[in-house]
């Protein structure tokens, strides 16, 4: 079935975010997140695997070891 296109939206919204957005931007994000509860909770889910996971991708670029809690 494939990754619906609420979860392709949120994994787009945080790639935009993580590059900083203007203040248009923020307004757009805003407005899709207030339209439809789907939207906060997979931008959600999306921001959670970002935290957890960013610090090992981190390492494997930069070649450190990484810190596991």
């Amino acid at each position: 079935s494939g990754v619906s296109a609420v979860d392709q939206a949120a994994e787009a919204w945080l790639r935009r975010v993580q590059e900083g957005l203007s203040p248009e931007e923020e307004a757009q994000f805003a407005a899709w997140l207030e339209a439809h509860p789907a939207h906060g909770a997979a931008y959600a889910r999306y921001r959670t695997a970002w935290d957890r996971f960013a610090p090992l991708a981190h390492a494997v670029r930069t070649g450190q070891e990484p810190a596991l809690a």
